[in-house]
């Protein structure tokens, strides 16, 4: 029963803006949005509302917060915003994809959407813990053909990058690749299988393989979960030649200079781990001291994800936690000219 509905757009993006309004015009003269839709008596007005910006306003209740001519901060929660979220009235909130999928979801109670494929690969055969239908990806990076891609969900990343993205830029081999951009932190091109959920392993790795391949995993969220790695709609390739420690540096920096600083755990954490960051990176961090960072950043990235008060700082160390666990040859390689 809502009757006003808006679509929040950072404002660095005028054209999207611009296009969405239009189309809600559109909407609007076909009926379709607005006063009596189809000539009923609902009505639902829809419009655009630009974000003032700050990466911050991602998470939920900032962006509310943003809408009500806040400070964009999170809020501290409960109470949730299906009860008290913008003006203090019940509110959904979510991608635009999730909305675009619901009509066509609830119509025939989704088998429409879940026959649109679920791809079986290397990793999910037999698998139980699936997604159903497709899934939009924005996928960047040294890659020959970046894009917006829809793909049935279970779609490995390497059927991604070789039947949609046209491969590798160069023919250049993977480096690393952020799965979830930052927030997931870099992953290697060969994932140790030590690292992966166990039950996972067991019922779906053959024995004896001590890795997986990253062009292997399935661009599936429940899978993703149960074997132990974060996958998001924007995904960023690396390719061979980059400096895989300055991309951790750049985003954990990112991360730091977004903080909106309500919250000390984020607000010190992000300058800690990036600090730590830094100084690799500048080659000042001796072969010794470097023992001791993968379990501080490790210990200083449980404590940010349990006590943050949002996603931000939950995710804020990954970018260089990841990288002292995944990259380790890398991280000594850093440390070659001090003892």
């Amino acid at each position: 029963n809502a009757t006003r509905g808006w679509i929040y757009i950072r404002h660095e993006y005028p054209e999207q803006i611009a296009k969405c309004r239009e189309e809600i015009a559109r909407a609007v003269s076909l009926g379709a949005c607005g006063r009596n839709i189809f000539g009923s008596n609902r009505s639902f007005e829809l419009d655009v509302f630009a974000s003032p910006g700050g990466y911050i306003c991602g998470e939920q209740t900032a962006l509310i917060e943003a809408m009500e001519d806040k400070r964009a901060e999170p809020r501290n929660r409960p109470p949730e915003l299906m009860t008290n979220g913008l003006w203090d009235q019940p509110t959904l909130l979510s991608n635009v994809e999730t909305f675009a999928w619901a009509p066509a979801i609830l119509k025939d109670d989704g088998q429409w959407f879940a026959a649109q494929g679920v791809k079986e690969g290397p990793l999910t055969a037999g698998s139980s813990e699936r997604m159903k239908g497709k899934r939009l990806f924005s996928i960047s990076g040294d890659l020959n053909k970046p894009g917006v891609y829809e793909v049935p969900t279970g779609t490995t990343l390497g059927d991604l990058i070789d039947n949609h993205c046209e491969g590798m830029k160069d023919g250049k081999g993977i480096a690393a690749v952020a799965l979830s951009g930052p927030s997931g932190g870099l992953m290697p091109p060969k994932i140790p299988v030590k690292y992966l959920n166990k039950r996972f392993v067991d019922k779906n790795v053959p024995e004896g393989v001590t890795e997986i391949d990253i062009r292997d995993l399935p661009l599936d969220i429940n899978v993703s979960r149960a074997v132990g790695y974060m996958l998001g709609a924007g995904i960023v390739v690396y390719g061979e030649g980059c400096n895989v420690l300055a991309e951790a540096v750049a985003n954990s920096q990112f991360y730091r200079n977004e903080s909106c600083g309500k919250c000390v755990p984020c607000r010190l954490g992000s300058h800690k781990i990036t600090e730590m960051g830094e100084r690799l990176l500048a080659g000042d961090v001796g072969q010794a001291e470097l023992e001791t960072f993968e379990p501080v950043a490790m210990q200083l990235s449980e404590v940010m994800q349990a006590t943050s008060i949002c996603g931000l700082g939950q995710v804020a160390s990954m970018p260089l936690q990841t990288f002292l666990k995944f990259f380790p040859e890398l991280a000594r390689e850093a440390c070659r000219n001090k003892p």
